[in-house]
């Protein structure tokens, strides 16, 4: 009877356990239904969103590749210009230092004719100017005889002595008068020239003393008895280049 108890006993466990075990299985059967109808429910209440996500995730994504080689292209494009400019630049600037050179080489060398032409010219004057005191000094040296009515005991008394023995006295006084008269003339203007030089000069001595005593007189302002003595040792000349 005992056993028979036991032996029921153990067969309502297994029972209980079995069911327990069904009652285990169908939860964990209804839980993974749960799972895969609630997929099914999320897609039918938000597929639409998911789709039109995606379209504008795709068109953002399209629109930013292109915006991003439009502009990769715009800068490459500014990269060449700017490039271009560059090059062209620094070509425009080596040739404008092209030509200032030359036109430098140019102006150097013209300065340079222009100096051996000036040089050239004074030496030519110089050369004139000596030629022409040298006519000059000889111009005196006759004019001189002249003067002296072949009285000189050389140059051109000797000839006119020489020509009276041919010539007669007469002749050579006529003669002599003529060549002086010949002489005169072509020494006038040399003669002149010297005598304005001269008279020039004495003025401009009288004009620069006269500065002098001015200037002495305004240094010592009137405390010197002679104004043309300064005091302090102020010099008592004036240098021409600076009047």
């Amino acid at each position: 009877m005992s056993m028979e108890l036991l032996r029921q006993e153990s067969n309502n466990q297994n029972e209980e356990e079995q069911v327990d075990q069904l009652q285990l299985v169908e939860n964990a059967e209804k839980i993974f239904d749960d799972d895969e109808e609630e997929p099914k429910n999320l897609m039918e209440q938000y597929g639409w969103y998911i789709v039109i996500g995606s379209i504008l995730a795709y068109y953002i994504i399209v629109k930013s590749l292109l915006l991003s080689n439009k502009r990769a292209k715009t800068g490459k494009d500014n990269l060449g210009s700017i490039l271009s400019k560059g090059v062209n630049g620094h070509a425009a600037n080596i040739m404008e230092a092209r030509k200032t050179k030359l036109e430098h080489l140019r102006l150097r060398q013209q300065h340079n004719q222009d100096k051996i032409s000036l040089q050239y010219k004074a030496q030519k004057q110089e050369e004139l100017a000596e030629k022409n005191k040298k006519k000059a000094e000889v111009l005196d040296k006759q004019i001189a005889l002249e003067f002296t009515k072949g009285q000189s005991k050389s140059g051109l008394k000797v000839g006119m002595q020489h020509q009276s023995k041919l010539l007669g006295i007469g002749e050579v006084r006529q003669r002599q008068q003529q060549i002086y008269a010949e002489k005169s003339q072509e020494a006038a203007p040399q003669v002149r020239h010297r005598t304005n030089a001269v008279a020039e000069e004495a003025h401009n001595k009288k004009k620069i003393d006269k500065l002098d005593k001015d200037i002495a007189y305004i240094f010592t302002k009137g405390q010197s008895k002679n104004p043309g003595q300064p005091l302090g040792g102020m010099p008592t000349r004036v240098n021409k280049k600076n009047l």
